[in-house]
């Protein structure tokens, strides 16, 4: 029996999961054809992958590592344990890997001052972001 496409990258996905969860940036840009074909694959895939919760965990590194550990929205250095999976709650699409502060003010909770701006210029980050940040093929789990 064939795998599906679903269960195919599923386990791609725990892979890189294992194999990217303490990789060097130095790494990172040494196997960085490798992240570009699975980035490929989630970003252009014929289909909708519908995630597992067990599955947001390697969704995450995988695009922490591919974002070279930056934040998405202010494009600061981003720790693994402050990134989260940013996703549009009305399609379910995950768009990218964000710090937490930046990820409660682009769903419109504003906690202190996002990565120290004026609201204005947060608010100038969360439209560029919401423009260039689509969503991928990959929908958040409900």
């Amino acid at each position: 029996m064939m795998a599906t496409l679903d269960q195919k990258m599923r386990k791609a996905l725990r892979g890189y999961l294992e194999r990217l969860g303490n990789m060097s940036l130095a790494d990172r840009v040494k196997y960085a054809d490798a992240f570009d074909d699975v980035y490929n694959i989630v970003l252009n895939s014929p289909g909708r992958l519908e995630l597992r919760r067990a599955d947001v965990a390697a969704v995450r590194v995988f695009l922490w590592n591919y974002q070279y550990r930056r934040c998405a929205m202010t494009g600061k250095p981003l720790r693994l344990e402050s990134a989260v999976l940013d996703h549009c709650h009305r399609t379910g699409r995950v768009r990218a890997v964000t710090h937490r502060a930046a990820n409660s003010a682009e769903g419109g909770y504003r906690v202190g001052r996002m990565a120290r701006l004026p609201k204005a210029a947060a608010d100038a980050l969360i439209r560029a972001y919401r423009r260039q940040y689509r969503g991928l093929t990959v929908t958040y789990p409900e």
